[in-house]
């Protein structure tokens, strides 16, 4: 079962569980990603020791299919179902961009208030 971490509008971040009934190790994975739309046209694959994977350099916007085997001592398993997920646009990642800054604008507000009002607290108390 693969599943979808995260997606940006370039980059997709992939994990999967690792097959518990081999009784062979996994020396690496194949993960082999076509746009859906263009499937017969031409694919890319990549390589990952770890059940998991970043692929970047992908479309904004656009659905992408992913198969996924393990290479063991014995040699490669067979292909997994198709997977289809789709990177983000630019406008979410702007948004995203944008919420991480409020966040960090509202933390400074909130502790420079709250050194003013210690400040104040001590001088009005002569402490």
């Amino acid at each position: 079962m693969v599943q979808k971490d995260w997606a940006s509008h370039n980059s997709i971040a992939l994990s999967w569980k690792d097959a518990e009934h081999s009784s062979l190790p996994v020396l690496d994975y194949e993960i082999k990603y076509f746009e859906k739309e263009h499937e017969q046209l031409s694919y890319s694959s990549t390589r990952s020791k770890v059940p998991s994977v970043i692929i970047g350099g992908l479309k904004s916007s656009t659905v992408y299919a992913f198969n996924i085997r393990a290479r063991t001592p014995a040699g490669y398993t067979s292909y997994s179902p198709k997977f289809e997920f789709e990177t983000g646009d630019e406008a979410s990642d702007m948004a995203a961009d944008q919420g991480q800054v409020l966040v960090i604008v509202t933390a400074s507000v909130g502790g420079f208030t709250l050194l003013v009002i210690l400040t104040l607290f001590f001088l009005i108390t002569g402490r």
